[in-house]
Protein backbone atom coordinates (compact mmCIF):
# COMPACT_ATOMS: atom_id res chain seq x y z
CA UNK A 1 0.00 0.00 0.00
CA UNK A 2 1.47 3.36 -1.20
CA UNK A 3 1.77 6.08 1.83
CA UNK A 4 0.23 9.07 0.69
CA UNK A 5 2.82 12.13 0.44
CA UNK A 6 2.61 15.87 1.70
CA UNK A 7 2.54 17.32 -1.76
CA UNK A 8 0.60 19.97 -3.14
CA UNK A 9 -1.94 17.95 -4.76
CA UNK A 10 -2.82 15.97 -1.64
CA UNK A 11 -2.92 19.70 0.06
CA UNK A 12 -5.75 20.86 -2.70
CA UNK A 13 -7.51 17.41 -2.56
CA UNK A 14 -8.49 18.84 1.20
CA UNK A 15 -9.86 21.91 0.33
CA UNK A 16 -13.40 20.40 -0.53
CA UNK A 17 -12.98 18.98 2.76
CA UNK A 18 -12.11 21.78 4.79
CA UNK A 19 -14.88 23.99 2.92
CA UNK A 20 -17.63 21.01 3.83
CA UNK A 21 -16.84 21.15 7.40
CA UNK A 22 -16.82 25.08 7.67
CA UNK A 23 -20.11 24.83 6.28
CA UNK A 24 -21.21 22.42 8.46
CA UNK A 25 -19.42 23.75 11.59
CA UNK A 26 -21.36 27.28 10.66
CA UNK A 27 -24.75 26.32 9.93
CA UNK A 28 -25.50 23.48 12.17
CA UNK A 29 -28.25 24.32 14.61
CA UNK A 30 -26.25 23.14 17.62
CA UNK A 31 -23.77 25.36 19.93
CA UNK A 32 -20.32 24.44 18.77
CA UNK A 33 -16.85 25.39 19.85
CA UNK A 34 -13.54 24.55 18.77
CA UNK A 35 -11.59 24.49 22.06
CA UNK A 36 -7.81 23.89 22.27
CA UNK A 37 -7.72 20.32 24.70
CA UNK A 38 -4.92 21.50 26.49
CA UNK A 39 -5.46 25.34 27.52
CA UNK A 40 -8.62 25.30 26.85
CA UNK A 41 -8.76 28.16 24.74
CA UNK A 42 -11.70 28.55 22.26
CA UNK A 43 -10.36 28.80 18.84
CA UNK A 44 -13.74 29.35 17.02
CA UNK A 45 -17.57 28.96 17.55
CA UNK A 46 -20.50 28.61 15.44
CA UNK A 47 -23.08 31.73 14.76
CA UNK A 48 -25.34 29.89 17.12
CA UNK A 49 -22.84 29.71 19.98
CA UNK A 50 -22.40 33.32 19.63
CA UNK A 51 -25.99 34.03 19.96
CA UNK A 52 -26.30 31.80 22.35
CA UNK A 53 -23.38 32.99 24.86
CA UNK A 54 -24.23 36.96 24.16
CA UNK A 55 -20.29 37.85 23.31
CA UNK A 56 -18.96 38.84 20.39
CA UNK A 57 -17.23 36.07 18.46
CA UNK A 58 -13.84 38.22 18.84
CA UNK A 59 -14.28 38.01 22.82
CA UNK A 60 -15.28 34.55 23.12
CA UNK A 61 -12.77 33.43 20.97
CA UNK A 62 -8.85 33.67 21.76
CA UNK A 63 -9.18 34.08 25.47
Amino acid sequence: MASKKNTPENKLALVPDEQAFRLMFEKDPEIMLLIEPITGVIFDANQVAVDFYGYPKTKLCGA
